[in-house]
């Protein structure tokens, strides 16, 4: 089954129709996406570091990366996610002592100081991979209602 627009221009190939993901290659990339009749789905973000003023590489978590796809997060026209695949996060792990967090609708494609706090994770070390960031001109097209086709 595939998800298309108002329009019929292809979102992407339905993977699982009562969690909403679909599968759309974005780039050379294949990207696991969620998404309601609404569009895409659009929440908080979270880019952890382990320094404290969030100067360092970013870094998103590993948990929910299997196989074939990428699980990716869509904030505000970007698509964010990581090619580190731990499925039981038994990886190496790295300290996340601190995270930007950015609301819906916020640009998050530059690190901004002055989000930066204290993570959830403390001193625990967890399995993270460098994030990756990629754009799809044709998602900027789409118009709602998205629907089964």
């Amino acid at each position: 089954m595939l998800v298309v627009d108002q329009n019929s221009q292809l979102v992407g190939a339905l993977v699982d129709a009562y969690s909403a993901v679909v599968l759309r290659k974005v780039g050379l990339d294949w990207l696991a996406l969620l998404l309601g009749p609404g569009g895409f789905a659009e929440g908080d973000i979270f880019f952890y570091h382990d320094k404290a003023d969030c100067s360092d590489p970013r870094m998103v978590l590993t948990q929910f990366t299997y196989g074939f796809v990428y699980p990716a997060q869509f904030h505000n026209g970007t698509f964010f996610y990581t090619k580190v695949l731990d499925p039981m996060m038994t990886g190496p792990r790295q300290s996340v002592r601190y995270r930007e967090r950015f609301a819906a609708g916020v640009d998050a494609s530059v690190v901004d100081p002055s989000r930066c706090e204290a993570s959830e994770f403390g001193t625990d070390p967890q399995s993270v991979g460098s994030v990756v960031t990629a754009s799809d001109s044709a998602v900027t097209a789409l118009v709602t209602p998205f629907k089964i086709k």
